[in-house]
């Protein structure tokens, strides 16, 4: 552009920031990767271990509600009732 003094040159700033560039792929591709990773580790292992555990616990509730009641014609010795 020429002006009464001279030639005149305007240049733009650059509106980007190499570090928030920096940091936005640092997120997107580091960060939430390992994140969802985290996630989906801590989901699976609770899943196997409440299959793994079924088992054992309906065992456990199965033998809690049998010596709830005592077999028919059960009578202690030495006790009145």
């Amino acid at each position: 552009m020429r002006t009464s003094a001279g030639e005149l040159i305007l240049q733009p700033a650059d509106g980007s920031d190499a570090r928030q560039q920096w940091m936005r792929s640092l997120v997107f591709k580091i960060l939430l990767p390992h994140l969802f990773s985290v996630l989906a580790a801590g989901f699976a292992v609770k899943w196997a271990v409440a299959c793994a555990l079924k088992p054992l616990l309906d065992l456990k509730h199965a033998a809690a509600r049998q010596a709830a009641r005592p077999p028919p014609g059960f009578k202690l010795k030495g006790f009145p009732c």
